[in-house]
């Protein structure tokens, strides 16, 4: 039985063990946190969304960018500073626009991909709900974008309905707000992707695997060596998926995966009986401010904004209060004013092409590498880890082959 390691206990992390793990091998992950599912797996928005695949890096994003530089509590705020590797990524990032078309298919088509993947790994209750998401759009004059959007994402096989204001008030009676018109996409979902990643962990430890916390891979050689801050092991294969981790470790190898930490933040409300009856039934994403919103279990997550090139998760008051302001705006029947929720911060790991890698390290197919997600790691992972099987079937086919 091939012995592989997975760097990396998020939502990524555990997917790619879950699925190898079933196609018959050994595996050992490394978690440098203290529990599994954490970083961006803990704090994200809670959408499982195919409607969420339109990449960041959209025309429009790009032109309204410039107008954001100087607003504190933009949904966009780029850290510029005289960094090679950063400006190549923004320079990237930007020019991907020039693919909006083909990336929003592709985003399209594997979010797909990934909800079969996702129900089989199921572990536990993770506040699933199947109750799709509502787009909301402030403005008539987004209404051409979002049908060429829609439109593409119809030729990739996402079947979404328009919805006039009386219908998006009356699927949502509690969400106030001045809404233009709506999108629903009823095969969409929500559910916490950290209970889900918990669940997981405790699926392939009963199963024979093994999960190490607080342990920090330091280095990664071609021959499967993996170097931590406890010790040392030899694999057959290494599966580097820690997100933003996961581009240091591909420059010791010579491997540049492009990857930035984009900063974002949520809000995360414990609700009681009578607060959760008024609680949105749908996932909403609100186009304006680009603010997502999901009901998970008895708590009301609110995540939003996205900062480019920031150094550190410090809680930016100025970045936090468009989500305040959102439930006090749009919410205010739960009436969650006095509330004191749990307020966090993280990086997605996005890569300047928008599309995740999966795939070998140049220099060696015994290192793999399952990374760069950005805001769809809970969305996509499920198929992301079934693609690496593929892979590491083929590899592994190929070199018993050869010999």
């Amino acid at each position: 039985m091939e012995r592989i390691a997975i760097v990396g206990a998020g939502i990524v992390g555990l997917t790619s063990a879950f699925s190898l793990q079933r196609a018959g091998y050994s595996v050992t992950v490394l978690e440098s946190d203290a529990e599994v599912g954490g970083g961006a797996t803990w704090g994200n928005a809670g959408l499982i969304s195919g409607a969420s695949a339109e990449p960041w890096s959209t025309p429009g994003t790009i032109r309204a960018a410039l107008s954001w530089l100087l607003k504190h509590q933009a949904p966009l705020k780029v850290h510029f500073a005289w960094d090679w590797e950063r400006l190549f990524w923004i320079s990237n990032f930007v020019r991907s626009a020039l693919n909006h078309e083909e990336i929003t298919k592709a985003l399209t088509q594997m979010a797909l991909a990934a909800r079969e993947p996702l129900r089989d790994m199921s572990p536990v209750p993770f506040e699933l709900a199947n109750n799709g998401v509502i787009d909301l759009f402030g403005s008539e004059s987004e209404r051409t974008d979002a049908r060429r959007v829609v439109n593409w994402m119809a030729e990739a096989g996402l079947v979404r309905s328009w919805l006039s204001a009386e219908e998006i008030e009356a699927l949502e009676q509690n969400l106030r707000g001045s809404w233009a018109f709506g999108i629903w996409t009823p095969s969409d979902m929500t559910g916490d992707s950290h209970k889900f990643s918990r669940g997981l962990a405790k699926v392939i430890e009963s199963a024979g695997g093994v999960i190490f916390c607080n342990t920090r891979v330091a280095s990664v050689d071609i021959d499967g060596t993996v170097r931590t801050n406890i010790d040392e092991h030899s694999f057959d294969r290494v599966i580097i998926a820690n997100g933003l981790g996961a581009s240091n470790l591909a420059k010791q190898l010579g491997d540049r995966l492009s990857i930035c930490g984009v900063k974002g933040y949520s809000l995360t409300y414990r609700l009681t009986p009578e607060e959760l009856r008024l609680a949105p039934k749908h996932g909403l994403l609100d186009h304006r401010s680009k603010i997502a919103v999901s009901t998970l279990g008895n708590h009301l997550r609110v995540a939003g904004t996205a900062e480019i090139g920031a150094s550190d998760l410090g809680l930016d008051v100025h970045r936090l209060k468009p989500l305040h302001n959102w439930v006090k705006n749009h919410l205010s029947a739960l009436d969650l004013v006095s509330s004191q929720p749990t307020e966090w911060a993280g990086f997605r790991p996005m890569r300047s092409s928008i599309l995740p890698f999966i795939g070998p390290s140049k220099r060696s197919r015994r290192v793999l590498y399952n990374a760069g997600y950005g805001h769809l790691g809970w969305t996509l992972a499920a198929a992301g880890a079934e693609k690496l099987v593929r892979l590491v079937d083929g590899i592994t086919a190929s070199r018993q082959g050869a010999q």
